[in-house]
């Protein structure tokens, strides 16, 4: 079974793998989540801090700044051009 979804110009694909709904995709489970956040709104910024929160939920006060951004990077190289439109701000 395979659901979808689209959203400014982008589809995510999942498939049904031993019970668990999973991306179709190379992508991490944290890469989707920051996919689908930065999907959701679209030409927005986002502050680390809301990021780590919406990602990692009640685990966010152990995650340092930096692992976002390594994260952030594999998703952009993972997207290939497309993941130039992922830009951060320092």
């Amino acid at each position: 079974m395979r659901r979808c979804a689209e959203r400014s110009g982008w589809r995510l694909a999942w498939t049904r793998e031993e019970g668990d709904w999973k991306v179709a995709s190379a992508l991490t489970a944290t890469e989707h989540s920051l996919l689908e956040i930065f999907l959701s709104v679209p030409e927005t910024l986002l502050e680390r801090r809301f990021i780590i929160g919406r990602v990692w939920g009640e685990k966010s006060e152990q995650i340092y700044a930096s692992t976002l951004t390594q994260h952030i990077m594999s998703l952009r190289r993972k997207l290939g051009a497309q993941g130039k439109a992922i830009t951060t701000i320092e």
